[in-house]
């Protein structure tokens, strides 16, 4: 995450990245078809968990962003992500 080696930080919100110049695209935060916001926690100095609610499951990972969240399932889904650190 270029958030992450930029602040030495997770963002409090992902909000936050909306701000960060190194983000070349437009994210929306929200799932498309309930615009209901997705859940994003801070589960340790490097780990965070992102959760959706997904309407069918995914045949593939989808890396389109240069992040592979995996498979999911239909339902309420989450993802567990640990950053890497940058070499000090």
């Amino acid at each position: 995450m270029i958030y992450y080696g930029a602040n030495h930080t997770l963002p409090v919100e992902l909000k936050a990245l909306e701000n960060d110049d190194h983000l070349h695209m437009e994210v929306h935060w929200h799932d498309p078809e309930t615009q209901q916001p997705f859940e994003y926690a801070i589960t340790g100095e490097s780990s965070y968990r992102l959760c959706a609610v997904f309407s069918r499951n995914s045949d593939r990972s989808d890396d389109s962003v240069g992040v592979s969240f995996g498979k999911h399932k239909a339902a309420r889904d989450c993802f567990e992500k640990t950053v890497a650190r940058p070499i000090p």
